[in-house]
């Protein structure tokens, strides 16, 4: 007795290329629209910002605390060269 694994059936693969091509289309003119729609924003905020001319950086506690903890830490290391342990 010998065993033979049945041939696979035959199964037609023609619908499989049209919907790549369908959603490759679709993905590109979406894409397309999307980037349009980003470039269209950008500019309109750059104009907007153009217009109002520069404000300069107004310090903020979320600015300056990171920046003074970070200078304190220094001078602590400084002072902390000096010392023999």
């Amino acid at each position: 007795m010998t065993s033979q694994t049945p041939p696979a059936p035959q199964t037609s693969n023609t619908w499989k290329i049209p919907i790549i091509a369908i959603g490759t289309a679709l993905g590109a003119i979406f894409g397309a629209a999307a980037s349009r729609l980003f470039i269209r924003a950008d500019e309109a905020v750059l104009e907007r910002d153009r217009a109002r001319g520069p404000q300069g950086i107004k310090p903020s506690l979320m600015l300056v605390l990171p920046i003074a903890l970070t200078l304190v830490g220094l001078l602590r290391d400084i002072g902390s060269l000096g010392k023999e342990d």
